[in-house]
């Protein structure tokens, strides 16, 4: 098993992300008798593992879907497609649909909802400029619910860093007393 793997870039052809998520990239640590899974996400400045989860190793199927889930999730963020993201797509009867999607993933599956939707006249003699408006004015309001709820999942990871790391603590604190109490017994 590796310990970090990165995600394939999304082909040269695809169109740039609408909203841009920091690079994901799944996270295994083999630990003794367990499995920690989860997603590092962050840049330079600050890197935070999300959707952490561990598993008994002997739990295979278990922490094998969830890997499955957290690379289909790390795919979606280097497609541009996670979280809030525009989709403009042209229809047959000449109107242009722009639709916000939000895909997230709930802890158990990912979910994909349509937000908000607009048509547009495409024959319109400003309809160029009009969509172009429109478009940056929904993936500004997609950049903004991104960046929101990405703040808010390194917080909650932050939280989670600093209760572990108590609970540690505590637990190397508890196996040091017990050393110490059975040499006095000695």
């Amino acid at each position: 098993m590796s310990l970090l793997r990165r995600h394939q870039p999304r082909p040269p052809q695809a169109p740039p992300p609408a909203t841009a998520w920091p690079e994901l990239f799944l996270h295994e640590l083999d630990l003794h008798g367990s499995v920690e899974l989860a997603l590092r996400v962050g840049g330079r400045d600050a890197q935070a593992l999300i959707y952490r989860r561990r598993f008994r190793t002997r739990d295979v199927v278990h922490w094998r879907d969830y890997h499955l889930v957290l690379e289909r999730i790390a795919q979606h963020a280097a497609q541009g497609q996670l979280g809030w993201f525009v989709d403009v797509h042209g229809q047959l009867d000449g109107q242009l649909r722009l639709t916000v999607f939000d895909r997230f993933f709930d802890g158990h599956a990912i979910r994909c909802e349509a937000r908000a939707q607009r048509e547009l006249d495409g024959s319109a003699e400003d309809a160029v400029a009009r969509s172009a408006e429109l478009a940056a004015e929904l993936r500004a309001r997609a950049d903004a619910e991104n960046a929101e709820r990405l703040n808010a999942m390194l917080d909650d990871a932050a939280r989670a860093d600093e209760a572990r790391r108590v609970a540690d603590e505590r637990a190397r604190s508890a196996v040091e007393l017990e050393r110490i109490l059975r040499g006095l017994d000695g």
